[in-house]
């Protein structure tokens, strides 16, 4: 015999309404529109005004000998009593701006400029020689040194560049990564084998050419 349940469809329609009713009581309120105009979105703008070439206090000379351009130093007037001294070495670009850095933050500091030519490679290789960046460093502190009579060392040494002047960076940093954990005569080994190659380039070439012929020289960066 057959058995038929019978569902009340009435009921069931009834509770669920009640629960849709339910859970729309229970949904967050949509947010309201917001006005587009005027627009609520608020502009703030600061001026980024230019630095300009200026005399600041302290003392600007220019380091000949070290690379095959002179490096302009700065030394900011904050340094009297500071055998210490942080020292900024700038690769590329106006001397003026990493020295009106440096004078800004009204700390002891060296600012050096290096400004060797166009291109990547007018930086990395001459840096490429483990001495050449140690041999720099020195360089500037002694004339620091003497210049101020006061035994001059760098408590911090900062790296900054522009464009073309990050080949010197990469190289500097190359050679700190190479020769460490390496014996002196391992790295006076590889700095010569690399010296050979730079001593070898048609820029290392062009650069005496051009001298004996009385011309400016034609660097290509190989």
């Amino acid at each position: 015999m057959k058995k038929y349940f019978s569902f009340p469809v009435g009921c069931f329609l009834t509770n669920s309404l009640f629960f849709l009713a339910f859970l729309l009581g229970c949904s967050p309120q949509p947010p309201q529109i917001v006005t587009q105009n005027p627009s609520p979105m608020a502009d703030s703008t600061r001026t980024h005004e230019r630095i300009v070439a200026r005399d600041l206090p302290g003392v600007s000379i220019q380091l000949p000998g070290v690379l095959s351009k002179p490096v302009d130093v700065y030394l900011s007037n904050s340094t009297d009593a500071a055998n210490q001294i942080d020292l900024v070495i700038h690769l590329h670009g106006a001397a003026f701006v990493p020295s009106e850095a440096v004078f800004q933050t009204g700390k002891p500091f060296i600012a050096a400029a290096v400004n060797l030519g166009a291109g990547s490679s007018a930086y990395e290789r001459p840096f490429s020689p483990q001495h050449v960046f140690p041999d720099l460093v020195a360089a500037i502190l002694d004339t620091i040194s003497a210049l101020r009579q006061v035994q001059t060392t760098a408590s911090h040494i900062y790296l900054t560049s522009f464009s073309a002047g990050y080949g010197a960076v990469r190289a500097i940093l190359k050679t700190i990564r190479d020769s460490e954990g390496k014996h002196e005569d391992e790295c006076w080994a590889d700095d010569a084998a690399l010296g050979a190659k730079v001593f070898a380039s048609n820029d290392a070439k062009e650069g005496p050419r051009a001298f004996m012929e009385k011309r400016k020289p034609n660097f290509t960066g190989n």
